[in-house]
């Protein structure tokens, strides 16, 4: 699995170790992008008892809860996630080490954030869903997809972590919600064409809104434009960076009645 036993138990011990070394204070996690998901199954492994033991909060920004269309692209045809000239940068090798990248399957559009009714890719001779993202490898060439595929398909990230969250994330950004090609010999080579829709230009609002719906999610806090919600600028946003820093500074005092959840 994408969180594998090694760093699995390396992330363990450490959070244990910190807080051992800071007079047996919880610890605050914070994650960004892939490392939502990635967070979200580590602790999704942890006992009640672990949880409550050593983690005061979360706070997620941009967290790649349901899967991201941009990643599909890259794995489809592009090879990377932002279009580089060619003459910099082979796309075809960056598509062929990308098709080898558990993490980018783990990012995958998955069930059930998307459904059957969802098109994620169409073709003439096909449309693709969750439903046959195995066909989608196998007809892309990659016979090993499907058994990638299966590697993260029992990785829980979607469900309540059961520790307290903070979620942030950007909005009101064109952000890739499927892809079409025209012509079929034009697949998996040429670039297809977005279908847009909402989010934070690279993950899709309902993958981004997957914790703000966990019952114990504290806080969601969502930031508008690119300027201060965009996938990577949002970093850069000094309102998310007072917001962390007030969080960590009171991680000790955040009792039951923090389940008042603040939506700005």
């Amino acid at each position: 699995a994408v969180v594998s036993t090694q760093s699995t138990g390396k992330l363990k011990r450490m959070i244990e170790e910190t807080r051992e070394e800071n007079e047996g204070r919880k610890i605050v996690l914070i994650s960004h992008s892939l490392g939502g998901p990635t967070t979200a199954a580590f602790l999704h492994g942890m006992t009640d008892e672990w949880r409550s033991t050593y983690i005061d909060s979360w706070i997620s920004i941009s967290g790649v809860f349901g899967g991201a269309l941009k990643v599909l692209k890259a794995m489809v045809s592009h090879g990377v996630m932002e279009e580089i000239p060619s003459i910099l940068s082979d796309r075809f090798i960056h598509r062929r080490v990308a098709r080898t990248i558990m993490g980018n399957y783990f990012m995958l559009p998955r069930r059930p954030v998307y459904g059957s009714e969802d098109i994620l890719l169409r073709t003439p001779n096909r449309n693709y869903t969750v439903d046959n993202m195995d066909q989608l490898f196998l007809d892309l060439g990659v016979p090993l997809g499907p058994e990638m595929l299966d590697t993260v398909a029992n990785s829980s990230y979607v469900e309540d972590p059961a520790v307290p969250v903070h979620c942030f994330n950007g909005k009101d950004i064109q952000t890739t919600s499927s892809y079409f090609y025209t012509n079929q010999k034009d697949f998996p080579d040429e670039i297809p064409t977005d279908v847009w829709g909402d989010g934070d230009g690279t993950v899709p609002a309902r993958a981004l809104k997957v914790c703000h719906g966990w019952e114990s999610t504290r806080s969601v806090t969502e930031y508008s434009g690119k300027a201060l919600g965009e996938h990577g600028k949002i970093l850069d946003n000094k309102d998310l960076i007072k917001k962390v820093i007030d969080i960590v500074k009171d991680n000790q005092s955040c009792t039951e009645k923090c389940s008042i959840r603040n939506r700005t």
